[in-house]
């Protein structure tokens, strides 16, 4: 773990606490996007070049490196997205036709609004009902109160495997098992956007129907998703967007109708982001040659050391909302101090950044009882020493007056 690696922390002079916004970049894959605006910045749909053709290869190598990433079953299962949030609304548009009235889709309070504005678009449009997965003490999934709702009435669970606010990790796989053998006919969506940087994921041991993930939370850059489906799904549903090469030349009239392309061209309209598939190919690279297991144990380790130097440094000052299980990030107030005062006077007196607000999810405020919170998250180029700094300049401070 280097920080060395990632050039804005010197340049900008700062200590960097959102990463389960954004991560940044390392120089690794900052070197990647370069090389690819300098000798293969062309569009992936010209195939008559040696220099496309090798575009179009490193793109081919980045498919396959995602399948492996998350152990896909096929290749053509992989779908590159803008995003995460892109994603998510594909699916959801994609199953309207597989939806009906007064079916259930089940989602939690622990939700992004991305994993929530699509499914009550899906509501509207076909009168299926929302409703809310049990949580334990903890904002946990209940699992012996949760599977007990589950019937045959109930036809998609949406849920994300590490939330962005507790930043807890779900036990999809078991969730998954058993709430299908309960109904075999429910369809699976999960968010790991939050995931994908700190945890090894298995799709297909976990039986995942669906799953997401953004591309800038893993070190590459922004507008760069993923979206994995099973196979016959991808099959079955349409695509979201129209256009470009995903189309099918017959002897039909193309005013009137036409045919899809087999997945991923199907659902990956337009020009590709090929700099974005560029970048996400390298920080598989660089997170594989660290090692997911490694960073999860660094990062955890840190995040625990962060929330005991917390405790006893600014103690009764604050609250602290997710102290119980290992996680990236803490959730945390000033009990005396509005959460985006605290974030300003860190950020423009002291170059901390971590992040304040509502953080896209409504429902756990409404949990916690308050109107704000204020999250640190962290990676793999933050230290203890920057910790040490961050609970310092805290503990003698009431103002937060810039």
């Amino acid at each position: 773990m280097n920080q060395e690696d990632f050039p804005i922390i010197k340049n900008q002079n700062i200590i960097y606490f959102d990463s389960a916004a954004t991560s940044l970049k390392p120089k690794y894959v900052l070197d990647k996007i370069n090389y690819f605006y300098n000798y293969l910045g062309f569009n992936s749909h010209n195939h008559d070049s040696n220099l496309s053709f090798l575009l179009n290869q490193e793109i081919s190598k980045t498919r396959k490196q995602v399948q492996n990433f998350i152990n896909a079953q096929f290749e053509s299962e992989i779908i590159f997205t803008p995003s995460a949030t892109f994603g998510l609304n594909q699916v959801a548009f994609g199953l309207r036709d597989f939806v009906f009235k007064n079916q259930e889709i089940f989602i939690t309070k622990l939700e992004h609004s991305s994993n929530i504005l699509p499914w009550i678009d899906l509501c509207r449009a076909k009168k299926t009902i929302i409703k809310y997965i049990p949580l334990n003490k903890h904002y946990l999934i209940d699992l012996k109160k949760f599977l007990p709702l589950i019937t045959k009435k109930t036809k998609i669970i949406a849920l994300n495997n590490v939330s962005n606010t507790f930043g807890y990790l779900e036990n999809i796989k078991k969730i998954i098992f058993e709430a299908k053998k309960i109904n075999p006919n429910l369809i699976f969506v999960v968010d790991g956007t939050q995931s994908v940087s700190c945890h090894k994921i298995d799709v297909l041991n976990f039986d995942i129907d669906f799953f997401v993930f953004s591309g800038h939370k893993m070190m590459a850059s922004t507008g760069i998703g993923v979206l994995y489906g099973k196979k016959h799904w991808l099959k079955k549903i349409k695509p979201l967007l129209s256009g470009g090469g995903m189309w099918e030349y017959d002897d039909k009239d193309l005013l009137l109708d036409y045919n899809y392309k087999q997945a991923p061209a199907k659902f990956e309209a337009g020009s590709l982001n090929s700099q974005g598939i560029f970048s996400l190919g390298a920080a598989l690279t660089y997170l594989k040659k660290i090692g997911i297991t490694k960073i999860r144990n660094y990062v955890f380790n840190l995040r625990n050391y962060c929330i005991l130097e917390m405790k006893k440094h600014l103690g009764s000052k604050i609250i602290i909302y997710n102290c119980y299980q290992d996680s990236s990030l803490i959730l945390f107030n000033f009990k005396t101090a509005h959460d985006h005062d605290v974030a300003c006077w860190l950020a423009n007196k002291h170059n901390i950044l971590l992040r304040a607000g509502r953080l896209c999810t409504k429902f756990e405020l409404d949990l916690l009882k308050t109107k704000g919170l204020l999250r640190l998250s962290f990676y793999i180029y933050n230290t203890k020493k920057e910790v040490d700094y961050f609970v310092s300049i805290l503990k003698n401070e009431t103002n937060f007056i810039l």
